[in-house]
């Protein structure tokens, strides 16, 4: 069985969703709530999309700052994780009390001083995930060795394709992807998709 976990984030079509759940690498497929973002949902466009993914992957709420408890109340059905940009270990603390959800938290990797900020939220965090340090969802590389001495479980993201994925293996199991999927910003190309996942499992199979 692969040990590869791939979570492709900004999900916004049905067809998206029925082609990368066909792939056993898939585990995770992120949806992301902030009306900053191309890639930005509704509740209820969230919920029709959601409704879709087949048990075996699992649903991921992509959100920037604390959600409201209207919010939590809403998407209880809807996610099995809430990954979280810009919050305090106290308050992904009380997250994970209300809600009963696992949270992935994300973090900026401008530099070693903001990659080592994780430590704070060790025994709290389910998971991580290092992202580029711009604009959210905008998917920028970062250095990679800022990244080599962590002991947890983390997702790698920022910057990660096709060109790179062999390398991004190396430093993660677990690998985020987005705007390297897409021919227009904000919508998956199925052709991007079954290509990269295709190289996924070639290089998952000669390891």
């Amino acid at each position: 069985m692969s040990n590869v976990e791939i979570k492709i984030c900004g999900i916004t079509s049905e067809e998206a969703i029925v082609t990368a759940s066909e792939y056993q690498c898939v585990k995770y497929l992120g949806f992301v709530t902030y009306n900053k973002s191309k890639r930005h949902l509704t509740i209820e466009q969230a919920r029709h999309l959601t409704n879709l993914v087949p048990k075996h992957v699992k649903r991921v709420s992509v959100l920037v700052g604390m959600p409201t408890k209207d919010f939590i109340d809403k998407t209880k059905k809807m996610y099995e994780y809430f990954q979280i940009y810009d919050a305090s270990p106290s308050q992904i603390q009380q997250l994970k009390l209300t809600s009963g959800k696992k949270v992935i938290v994300a973090i900026k990797a401008k530099d070693q001083k903001a990659v080592d900020l994780h430590k704070q939220y060790i025994g709290i965090a389910d998971s991580f995930l290092f992202d580029g340090s711009s604009s959210y969802g905008t998917s920028s590389s970062f250095n990679w060795d800022y990244l080599k001495s962590i002991k947890s479980s983390f997702f790698l993201a920022g910057g990660v394709g096709i060109k790179n994925i062999s390398n991004a293996l190396e430093i993660s199991s677990k690998v985020d992807i987005s705007s390297h999927l897409e021919e227009i910003e904000g919508k998956k190309s199925v052709k991007k998709i079954e290509e990269f996942l295709l190289k996924v499992e070639k290089i998952d199979e000669q390891n």
